[in-house]
C-alpha cells in the first residue's frame, strides 16, 4: 500500500495572534454570570472527574472526554473553582479560533482586518464543544478536499474518533458528514482507491476511539454504563424538542424594537441557514469548475448539513449559536468561490448579513450572560458613564457580585438571590458532614455547596424507570440523606416534565418519607423536606435553633 505522510500545513502566524486576541477578552468574562443548570452539570462532573470518579459509571455524565479535558486544567491550576474551570472553555475554544482562522487566512482572506474582522464574528457566537467541534471538522475537510491522499483520509478519521470521545452524537454528525464528502471527493474530485481511502478512514475512527475503548476494558463497570446510556438514549433520547420558532410566530406588536430585531433575527436564521446549506449543495454538485478552490465552501455545506439535526432538535438560539459556525465561514467564502467579476459585490452582501444578524441576535439577545454585562463594560469604559465606575454599570444592568464555590462572580439579580438563599437554609439545617439530594435542575448548587450527589442522576430532566428511581431510593436510604430540596416546576411548560411525572415513584417515596419544612428562601415551585425520624431514633437538632442558643 502506498502510504503517503504528507506534510499538513502549520497554522499562519497572524491567525494564531488574532485568534489569541479574539480569547483574551474571555479571561474578564470569566466572572460573569452563572447557570445553576447546564453550566453546574458540567461543573461538577469535572471537579468529580478530577477526584479520580469515572464519568458515566460514577455520575450523569456526557461522554467522557470533556470531563477529562477540564479536570486537566482543574489540575494544572490546583483548584475546583468555576474561574479554574472556565479556563478549559478558553483553552478549547482557542484551538477552535485557530483552526478556524487558519482555514480563512490560507484560503479565503489576505488582510489583518480582513482576518481580525472574521475571528471577532467567529468568537461572538462561539459556543465551547459543539462549536469548536464544527470548526475542527471544517478545517479537517478542508484538509482532506485539498489534497486527498491516503494519509488525509487516516487523520479525518481519527478526528472522528475523537470527537465520538467527547460526545457520541457528535461523532455520530461528524462521521455521517465525512462519509459523504468522501463519497463526493471520490465522484467529483479524485477517482483513486475509495476502498482502500475508506479501510483507512475507518482505521483512523478507531485509533482516535481508543481513550475510550481503553475505559471499556480497562475500568470495572464501565462498559454497564455506556450500555445503559445508550439504552437510554434510543428508548428516551438526548434532549427536549422545542418548537422551531419561525419569524411569522411572534406577535410584533406586544414586543420593543430590540426584542422584534431579536425574534425576527432568529426565526430568519432558521429559514437561511438550512437554505443556504441546501442552496450551495447544488451549486456544488452542478458545477464543474475546480472544485478544490471551493474546498471551504464544500467543508461547510457537508458539515453544516449533517449537524442541522443538533441545530433543530431544540430549537433554542443557544443551540442556533453554538452550531451556525459553518453558516458563518461558508458566507465568508462565498466570494472566493466565484469569479472575480462578482467578488465585490457577494463579499459587500456576505458581511452586512453577518454583521447585521450578529447585531440583531447576540448582542440584543438574552440567551448569554455576556450581553448585558459586555455592554455595562462598554458604557462604564468607553463611554464614561458611571463615573467609569464597573460596579455602578453592572448593577444598572442588574447584575451583582455573589460568592460562587469560593470566587466572586457578576451575576444577574434573581439566581444571585435564590443562591444566597439556598447556602442560607442549607447553613441553617445541615451540618458539614451532611450531604443533601437537589433535584431536578439545580445540579450547581453541590459544587456552591461543597456537597457530594447522593444519587448517579443529578440533572434529572428525562423520565426514568422505576427500576432506575428504586436504586436512588436505595442510594438515598443507604447514605441515610435526611434533607431534600425539590422543585417540580413543569419544564418549558410542559406538565409531563415535572418532576413528580418523570420520576413519580421516587417523588412518591419524597413525600411519604419525607416531612416538608416551612421556610421562606425558596421559589414557590420548590420545597425543602426533612426526612422523617423513625421511632426510637435521636431527634436531629436543627442548627438555626442551635445558632440561636449559642
Amino acid at each position: 500500500m502506498n502510504w503517503r505522510f504528507d506534510r499538513l500545513r502549520g497554522f499562519p502566524l497572524d491567525a494564531v495572534l488574532i485568534a489569541a486576541a479574539c480569547i483574551v477578552p474571555y479571561f474578564f468574562l470569566f466572572r460573569l454570570g452563572f447557570n445553576l443548570a447546564d453550566e453546574g452539570f458540567l461543573w461538577y462532573g469535572t471537579m468529580h472527574t478530577a477526584l479520580r470518579e469515572v464519568p458515566m459509571r460514577d455520575f450523569q455524565s456526557y461522554d467522557p472526554g470533556r470531563y477529562y479535558w477540564g479536570a486537566l486544567w482543574i489540575k494544572i491550576l490546583g483548584d475546583g473553582g468555576i474561574i479554574s474551570f472556565r479556563f478549559n472553555y478558553a483553552a478549547f475554544q482557542f484551538i477552535g479560533m485557530v483552526l478556524g482562522l487558519s482555514i480563512l487566512r490560507r484560503r479565503i482572506l489576505k488582510s489583518w482586518w480582513a482576518l481580525a474582522a472574521a475571528g471577532l464574528v467567529i468568537w461572538m457566537w462561539m459556543g465551547v464543544y459543539e462549536s469548536v467541534i464544527m470548526i475542527s471538522a471544517i478545517y479537517f475537510a478542508v484538509l482532506l478536499i485539498e489534497r486527498p491522499s491516503n494519509f488525509r483520509h487516516f487523520i479525518v478519521g481519527v478526528f472522528v474518533g475523537l470527537a465520538a470521545f467527547f460526545g457520541r452524537n457528535h461523532g455520530l454528525y461528524c462521521a455521517v458528514a465525512f462519509s459523504a464528502l468522501i463519497l463526493f471527493i471520490w465522484l467529483r474530485i479524485d477517482r483513486h482507491k475509495l476502498p482502500i481511502r475508506i479501510s483507512l478512514w475507518l482505521l483512523g475512527v478507531v485509533v482516535g476511539y481508543l481513550p475510550m475503548l481503553a475505559m471499556i476494558v480497562l475500568i470495572p463497570g464501565f462498559l454497564h454504563a455506556v450500555i445503559e446510556a445508550i439504552k437510554f438514549n434510543l428508548s428516551v433520547g438526548t434532549r427536549l424538542p422545542l418548537p422551531v420558532p419561525w419569524p411569522w410566530r411572534p406577535d410584533y406588536s406586544h414586543l420593543s424594537w430590540e426584542w422584534s430585531a431579536l425574534a425576527f433575527g432568529y426565526g430568519m436564521l432558521y429559514l437561511l441557514v438550512p437554505i443556504s446549506y441546501i442552496v450551495a449543495g447544488i451549486h456544488l454538485l452542478t458545477t464543474r469548475r475546480d472544485l478544490r478552490q471551493k474546498a471551504v465552501l464544500i467543508a461547510c455545506v457537508f458539515v453544516g448539513l449533517a449537524f442541522l439535526d443538533y441545530t433543530f432538535s431544540r430549537a433554542s438560539f443557544a443551540y442556533m449559536a453554538t452550531t451556525i459556525q459553518p453558516a458563518l465561514i461558508g458566507l465568508m467564502a462565498i466570494p472566493a468561490a466565484f469569479n472575480q467579476r462578482y467578488k465585490r459585490v457577494l463579499t459587500i452582501g456576505a458581511w452586512a448579513f453577518i454583521l447585521l444578524v450578529s447585531r440583531a441576535t447576540v448582542w440584543t439577545g438574552r440567551w448569554s450572560p455576556y450581553a448585558g454585562p459586555v455592554k455595562a463594560m462598554v458604557h462604564a469604559k468607553v463611554v464614561e458613564r458611571y463615573h467609569g465606575n464597573y460596579d455602578l454599570a453592572y448593577r444598572e444592568y442588574g447584575f451583582v457580585r455573589t460568592d460562587i464555590g469560593g470566587d466572586d462572580l457578576w451575576i444577574d439579580t434573581a439566581t444571585a438571590k435564590t443562591i444566597d438563599d439556598v447556602k442560607k437554609l442549607v447553613s441553617q439545617k445541615l451540618t458539614p458532614d451532611e450531604d443533601i439530594l437537589i433535584a431536578p435542575i439545580w445540579p450547581g448548587f453541590y459544587q456552591i455547596l461543597r456537597k457530594k450527589s447522593p444519587v448517579w442522576e443529578i440533572y434529572f430532566l428525562f423520565p426514568q424507570t422505576r427500576g432506575k428511581q428504586a436504586e436512588m431510593i436505595d442510594d438515598l436510604e443507604r447514605k441515610n440523606i435526611n434533607w431534600a430540596i425539590i422543585c417540580n416546576w413543569p419544564l418549558d411548560g410542559r406538565d409531563d416534565l415535572r418532576f413528580s411525572n418523570t420520576h413519580a415513584y421516587m417523588w412518591r417515596y419524597l413525600m411519604e418519607k419525607f416531612e416538608r419544612v416551612d421556610t421562606d428562601l425558596l421559589p414557590a415551585e420548590c420545597q425543602l423536606r426533612q426526612k422523617i425520624q423513625r421511632q426510637g431514633e435521636m431527634p436531629r437538632p436543627d442548627r438555626s435553633q442551635a445558632d440561636v442558643t449559642h
